[in-house]
């Protein structure tokens, strides 16, 4: 299902999966979100029969664009595009909600990670000089990074796994990666800062030294980032991530440059480095990726 008839009173369903809820929506095609509504993500077959009762309402949806958690199978020429993999949330591995809502909607469905769908949102909701180059790193349930160029989400037959990098540093802290023991994800994401420290992270001020091992292993990934990527812009957002964050880690991420890479002082990286915009993002970014997949249809 790679086309689409559209009217004028066309809908573009968008879908924003995360670890704790989704987010639903339809947009028009102007892009406007006209409506939305949050649904807990429990297991796939509750969470599957509240999008159903939304979307039932809308017969006037021609497709769906959805950035949702991973890992997925994002291979183009496998029978299983969109499926769910290894995941550590508990029941959704090899769940397939594109083919699900290909077969319920008989509609076009578009699918990518909700951190790449999410950077694609932030390039699309921003005037940047073109081409430029933006990632967004998500620090919540688990941590990932998606970039954008030139309006096009970055990456090959799979998605980059950013959050499950290793940086060879020996801790006391436990990890709550079920595949690595001293990924970031497993030892800096909001859940094992939660279960670390038994507080959630706007609980603990910034100035409590809790916060100088999960400063730290942020500010190496986005380090890391620059290093790999060379964006012109940073966003970071996610449960774990506040405005009194951001110092701290433009601090050390400054330190670790030590004067080497271009445009890194602290007014280069405070411009460069930012807080995720409180918008709809990702399902913004669902939008653009139906229209991307879509093109000259």
């Amino acid at each position: 299902m790679n086309s689409f008839e559209k009217s004028s009173n066309s809908l573009i369903g968008v879908i924003e999966g995360g670890g704790t809820k989704f987010v639903i929506g339809v947009a028009d095609f102007s892009g406007t979100i006209i409506e939305t509504k949050k649904v807990k993500t429990e297991t796939p077959e509750k969470t599957l029969t509240s999008i159903f009762k939304f979307f039932d309402f809308y017969s006037q949806i021609v497709g769906f664009g959805i950035g949702t958690f991973g890992p997925l199978n994002l291979d183009p020429d496998s029978e299983n595009l969109g499926q769910t993999l290894d995941t550590p949330k508990k029941g959704w591995k090899g769940v397939n909600i594109k083919k699900v809502l290909e077969r319920r909607y008989q509609v076009s469905v578009a699918i990518d990670t909700d951190v790449n769908v999410t950077a694609l949102g932030c390039y699309k909701n921003h005037d940047y000089k073109s081409p430029a180059l933006i990632s967004y790193i998500t620090v919540g349930t688990g941590i990932g990074i998606g970039s954008v160029f030139d309006g096009k989400i970055m990456r090959g037959r799979a998605h980059s796994e950013a959050g499950h990098s290793i940086f060879g540093i020996h801790t006391n802290e436990k990890s709550f990666c079920p595949f690595h023991n001293n990924c970031v994800e497993g030892l800096a994401s909001g859940h094992a800062f939660k279960s670390n420290f038994s507080a959630q992270g706007d609980q603990i001020p910034i100035s409590d030294p809790l916060w100088n091992f999960e400063t730290t292993m942020l500010s190496l990934l986005i380090y890391n980032t620059l290093t790999f990527l060379a964006p012109d812009f940073i966003f970071i957002g996610g449960g774990l991530i506040n405005a009194s964050i951001k110092k701290p880690l433009i601090d050390k991420v400054q330190k670790y440059s030590n004067n080497y890479l271009p445009n890194t002082n602290h007014a280069e990286l405070n411009e460069k480095i930012r807080l995720l915009p409180k918008e709809n993002n990702c399902l913004i970014g669902a939008y653009f990726l139906f229209l991307n997949q879509h093109e000259g249809t």
